[in-house]
């Protein structure tokens, strides 16, 4: 069986920071206010305002963009002749150029790491300080709506390029280029979230051939710098890439044995991650631009999202990602007794079948349902607005993003009251036409390419409303089976395939309590 997602302890929540040295300080901004960092040009262009720390303006692009040097502005002593960089930061689509000397780099911090800083009697312009693991240094984070509410500081308006501009018309040395593909992403897609070290990821799940759990990998002539050695797979030899190395921000540690398994054209490879945390839905528009001055690879990611909960995750492009010639030189040298092709006909058997990715869970016996069905997966509330219980198998209601969801527990309703562990448990977040249900089940147990699937026999029911139990019974009882193949050997599973749609539909569909 592939990787239990339920088994993993809950994740602390962090989020990214760029650290900018300003004198013997160094200050940290979340990515999500950080737009870009530029050069601080010899002379800046005089604005006819006067405010403490104002120096000028600098022309970006047409934008005239006021800088201000926050230790002058401070009462601190004058700027050293070293600062050589101006931060450009957007707050409430207000916009202000910080004076720095150098970008020290990224880093994420987890919130539990976070120490807040208040002051009696005034307003401080950084809300919290931590300590840097690598050196030790204690940084403070600027808190940029502060800064903005210092007497005469003057802002400008973010002018937002046309959501049009192709990539090739865009000024900004690639800026505009690497930040845009998030517009051309399906706003439906899910998201693999992973850990790799210190990182969280954010990776489309129409790439994941299937989960892997605690490989063995093991040494081979491919090994160098990027591939860590090979794992065995459906009889063959899959090359094991080290993500982090390929994107230029570290090595994941000897310890980490978890993996995705990736196809491209050539072939099979195996992406290794720390940890496997969850899959939800990762919305386009909510993702934020990715400095490019931050990241040695940056044309490898759409962005930044802040998943609720979970913290900052960087959302990786896909294509880009999977378009690198080292993956598809090693993708190219899958050894063994075993047939690339044949997994590639049976992926092409799912499509037409109408089965490709599934994930599989408990709700006192295991299921699975197709992937594209679930919304997000949740962790299990620690609270919900309880109803009077009357055998429906509701549990009560959730607030989840600006919308009342009604949390269900799958095993009543499939006659299996069993109690449901906060630790493992979770919910399976599904759609009837304008409401969302969520279907709560006992832990997670993996995401896998179903190769068969028996035939749906079951009458359909006309009118769940009328006829609740009937409907109830097609849609948790009398339900097909679905044949998947346990990652990395040739034992076959045989599970009932779910319809969560089906399920949601019958559930909004009960008369009044």
């Amino acid at each position: 069986m592939a990787i239990e997602l339920g088994d993993a302890p809950p994740t602390a929540v962090s989020s990214v920071y760029g650290i900018v040295a300003m004198g013997p300080t160094e200050v940290a901004l979340p990515l999500a206010v950080l737009r870009e960092v530029i050069p601080c040009p010899a002379e800046l262009i005089e604005l006819p305002a006067s405010a403490p720390g104002l120096l000028g303006a600098v022309d970006l692009r047409g934008q005239i963009i006021p800088v201000l040097d926050v230790r002058l502005a401070l009462g601190a002593p004058t700027s050293p002749a070293t600062a050589r960089v101006v931060v450009i930061v957007v707050h409430d689509d207000r916009v202000l150029g910080l004076l720095g000397d150098e970008v020290v780099g990224v880093t994420t911090v987890d919130d539990a790491e976070m120490h807040p800083m208040t002051a009696a009697g005034g307003e401080l312009v950084f809300s919290h300080s931590f300590e840097r693991a690598a050196g030790g240094a204690v940084v403070s984070v600027l808190d940029i709506a502060a800064i903005l509410r210092l007497p005469g500081v003057p802002v400008v308006h973010e002018q937002r390029r046309p959501s049009g501009l192709a990539p090739e018309e865009a000024t900004d040395d690639g800026d505009a280029a690497v930040h845009d593909r998030v517009a051309a992403a399906r706003a439906d897609d899910s998201s693999l979230l992973v850990r790799c070290g210190p990182y969280r990821f954010g990776l489309g799940i129409e790439h994941v051939f299937t989960t892997l759990p605690r490989m063995q990998v093991r040494p081979s002539p491919l090994q160098g710098e990027l591939c860590r050695g090979v794992v065995h797979y459906s009889d063959l030899e899959v090359p094991v890439i080290d993500p982090l190395r390929l994107m230029r921000m570290g090595q994941l540690d000897a310890n980490d044995t978890q993996g995705i398994v990736v196809r491209l054209a050539e072939g099979l490879i195996v992406l290794l991650v720390s940890e496997v945390i969850e899959i939800t839905r990762i919305d386009p528009d909510r993702v934020m631009r990715l400095p490019v001055f931050a990241m040695r690879r940056p044309e490898l990611f759409a962005g930044i999202a802040s998943i609720a909960e979970l913290g900052d995750f960087f959302v990786i492009d896909a294509e880009a990602l999977l378009a690198e010639a080292q993956l598809h030189a090693l993708a190219g040298l899958n050894t063994g007794d075993g047939n690339v092709d044949d997994l590639a006909a049976g992926a092409a058997y799912s499509a037409i079948s109408g089965v490709d990715i599934v994930l599989t869970y408990s709700a006192g016996v295991d299921l699975a349902s197709p992937l594209e069905q679930i919304d997000e997966i949740l962790p299990f509330p620690a609270e919900v607005c309880a109803l009077e219980e009357d055998g429906d198998g509701i549990l009560g209601l959730l607030t989840h993003r600006d919308e009342v969801v009604t949390i269900v527990s799958l095993p009543a309703l499939m006659g299996r009251p069993e109690p449901l562990d906060p630790a493992t448990s979770c919910v399976l977040l599904v759609r009837a036409d304008d409401v969302r249900i969520g279907l709560a089940v006992l832990g997670l147990r993996a995401i896998e390419r179903a190769v068969w699937e028996e035939p749906d026999d079951a009458p359909a029911v006309a009118d769940p409303a009328t006829d609740r139990h009937r409907a109830l019974r097609r849609a948790v009882a009398d339900r097909p089976m679905v044949q998947t193949v346990a990652p990395g050997s040739d034992l076959v599973t045989m599970v009932p395939k779910v319809d969560l749609d089906e399920i949601a539909r019958v559930v909004s569909a009960a008369p009044s309590r």
